[in-house]
């Protein structure tokens, strides 16, 4: 296996960066979480080319998935698979207590 990624339907709440923060899928949409390239086979689109499955066969009006800002691979896979951000969720963490703040892009 050289990847994998999960999608998830809605009505349901997105859950990000261990349970600090959340983001509500509505019914007839979806996210997609978890994907992983095999380190061997990075480089090679493979990422891409799996969300843009992913979309297509979906069949959700609305497709969500998250990333980390740092994670700048992660990032360009999903600008190449023709996501595009509309939203940006800044998560501050401090003694095990979580808080989101949501600006609209």
């Amino acid at each position: 296996m050289v990847h994998r990624s999960w999608l998830v339907r809605g009505p349901t709440v997105m859950t990000l960066w261990s349970r600090f923060g959340a983001w509500p899928v509505a019914a007839g949409a979806a996210y997609i979480h978890y994907c992983e390239t095999a380190p061997d086979a990075r480089g090679r689109n493979i990422y891409p080319a799996a969300l843009i499955h992913l979309a297509r066969d979906s069949g959700a009006g609305d497709l969500f998935i998250a990333t980390e800002e740092a994670n700048a691979a992660s990032r360009r896979g999903i600008e190449k698979a023709g996501f595009v951000e509309i939203a940006h969720i800044t998560l501050h963490v401090a003694f095990g207590i979580g808080h989101q703040s949501v600006s609209r892009g």
